[in-house]
């Protein structure tokens, strides 16, 4: 699929079970907590679970669109 600045991409979720989010700051070497703990999300204002890593993301994009070709 070839995409274009501005585009509006379609709506999609993924479930991200927190032992990825675990194993993924392991890899990463990430020790951030929202990586790893719910309740310090909550404190930063940023939702109530736990954030992905950003390379996460990108892996988990790059493959929902390898998926569709």
């Amino acid at each position: 699929m070839n995409y274009k600045i501005g585009q509006k991409l379609d709506k999609w979720t993924f479930l991200v079970k927190q032992e990825y989010l675990v194993t993924w700051s392991q890899v990463l070497n990430d020790p951030n907590p929202i990586h790893l703990d719910n309740k310090k999300v909550e404190e930063l204002g940023l939702g109530n679970k736990c954030i992905n890593q950003g390379p996460a993301n990108i892996c988990l994009l790059y493959t929902s669109d390898a998926a569709d070709e």
